[in-house]
């Protein structure tokens, strides 16, 4: 009789209170949806006529992030909408230098975001790079190459992602290594295969 009582004392307990996750964004004012959009789409045709290059990642990781936050709700800040303006300006500059058949970031040291085709599902997946001063692509040397797995926040979007990447060195920056940093949703994170 008791375990009864207490199943069913379990069974009508109240379930404490659920948030989506990520939680809803702000508001965008019209102004700011329209100037997003508008690059956006500019971005997008321009990576029509480049996406078989294969820097293309490079540049369809910007066009993507700024898509999710705008379709997901996923501007947590007014600080993120000018984020999102920035990463469409580097996207289409980086789409400028795809047409005219260079990609610099690519042998770049410093901070930097690079983009790379799932093999699991085909997406187009993005990551950071902290590339040492000492680095050469054409010097022969075995470069060390730590990976980061950052975790998760509940407000870490593309956006956040690839400016914190773009901006941010990171907490470790071991001497003539290359740091990748690997980007998890919150909803499924970073796993090692």
């Amino acid at each position: 009789m008791h375990s009864l009582l207490l199943a069913f004392l379990f069974l009508a307990a109240p379930v404490p209170p659920q948030h989506p996750l990520p939680p809803p964004g702000i508001v965008l004012t019209p102004n700011d949806e329209r100037d997003l959009r508008s690059q956006l789409d500019r971005l997008t045709r321009r990576l029509d006529s480049l996406r078989e290059n294969p820097h293309a990642p490079d540049v369809i990781i910007f066009e993507k992030a700024v898509r999710y936050a705008l379709d997901g709700n996923e501007f947590f800040t007014p600080e993120d909408v000018f984020r999102a303006k920035e990463l469409l300006r580097i996207g289409l500059e980086r789409a400028d230098a795809l047409a005219n058949g260079a990609a610099p970031w690519a042998h770049a040291t410093g901070l930097s975001v690079r983009g790379y085709v799932s093999q699991i599902d085909h997406s187009v997946q993005p990551y950071g790079l902290v590339i040492p001063p000492s680095y050469s692509s054409d010097r022969p040397h075995r470069w060390r190459v730590d990976a980061w797995f950052h975790g998760r926040s509940e407000t870490l979007s593309e956006v956040n992602f690839l400016w914190d990447r773009l901006h941010n060195a990171g907490q470790f920056t071991p001497q003539d290594t290359i740091v990748l940093h690997l980007y998890g949703r919150y909803c499924n994170a970073s796993t090692c295969a």
